[in-house]
């Protein structure tokens, strides 16, 4: 697990560190994302690296209670960048495995099973 208390893209020796990682022998490599900045570039680079497993963390596909709930991160952006990086690990790395997570709360708690088929029809591997 390549995070702590941080978001792990903001490490730019990340792709290095898994390939290190990868080299020594560890045979599953993964981190745990809000996807604010997971652009084309960065996600190229970390599924190039031989990252095995990644955890999206987007607790509502309503931008609204998105916003409410991520203070300081924009729902377009973060959402985009999943499909984005669901499309990217389709052509280079399909065997990457893709974990979705939501915090169910209060602001959100009526939409846990819809938020679950929407991404379970997303991030199916080819």
């Amino acid at each position: 697990m390549l995070y702590l208390d941080c978001e792990p893209i903001l490490d730019k020796k990340l792709p290095a560190r898994i390939e290190m990682m990868k080299k020594a022998g560890v045979k599953c490599t993964n981190i745990s994302t809000n996807a604010e900045i997971l652009d084309e570039v960065r996600a190229t680079k970390i599924i190039n690296a031989g990252l095995d497993e990644i955890y999206i963390n987007l607790d509502s596909l309503h931008k609204d209670r998105f916003e409410k709930i991520r203070k300081g991160l924009t729902f377009e952006t973060v959402y985009k960048n999943i499909v984005d990086f669901i499309q990217l690990r389709n052509k280079l790395n399909p065997k990457m495995v893709i974990r979705m997570q939501m915090i169910l709360q209060e602001i959100n708690g009526d939409e846990g099973e819809t938020w679950h088929d929407h991404w379970k029809s997303k991030i199916k591997r080819q």
